[in-house]
């Protein structure tokens, strides 16, 4: 989950001297956003208090492949449902603020991150289009595909990568 601050800058990823409050939202996946016990929700309440007037959230859902064994290439009711009440979750923090949903990046060639597994990034679009269909969310950028070479292990972009994606963010939201 990537956060902005009135649609001027993001939020950082880390909760760095942030008293209680371990690791930030860098890599949350669905089912961890899910669960309402997670610290991922300490440090967005942290920031709701630092950052009141957010008027702009954007949601990534992350599909982990481990979350869902056996489930195939499409979206579960159970899938639906965390997407649901992860974006009713941050409303209840942010009721004035627009919540834009995007699936994360695919890949280049075919090739798979191992993170997320075969169906992880064609089920997160699923979900970003039931919640913009719903109503719940708009849709969010769809972010540069990346070939391996721009990875850092297969999955997560490398430093030389992120400015095509922050070009993406510029021309989506401005």
């Amino acid at each position: 989950m990537v956060l902005g601050q009135g649609g001027t800058a993001f939020w950082s990823y880390t909760a760095v001297g942030q008293p209680g409050v371990e690791g930030g939202i860098g890599g949350g996946s669905l089912e961890k956003w899910a669960n309402p016990s997670e610290s991922y929700w300490d440090y967005l309440d942290v920031m709701a208090q630092e950052n009141p007037s957010t008027q702009t959230i954007w949601y990534q859902i992350c599909i982990r492949a481990s979350a869902r064994v056996g489930a195939g290439e499409a979206a579960t009711a159970g899938e639906i449902a965390d997407a649901e009440f992860v974006v009713s979750e941050i409303k209840k923090r942010f009721p004035s603020a627009t919540i834009y949903v995007s699936p994360l990046n695919d890949y280049l060639n075919g090739h798979t991150c191992g993170g997320t597994g075969q169906y992880g990034v064609g089920v997160a679009a699923e979900l970003s289009d039931h919640l913009t269909s719903s109503g719940a969310a708009l849709r969010g950028p769809t972010m540069s595909p990346m070939a391996v070479s721009d990875t850092t292990d297969g999955c997560h972009a490398s430093d030389a990568f992120l400015p095509v994606w922050g070009s993406d963010l510029l021309a989506f939201f401005g």
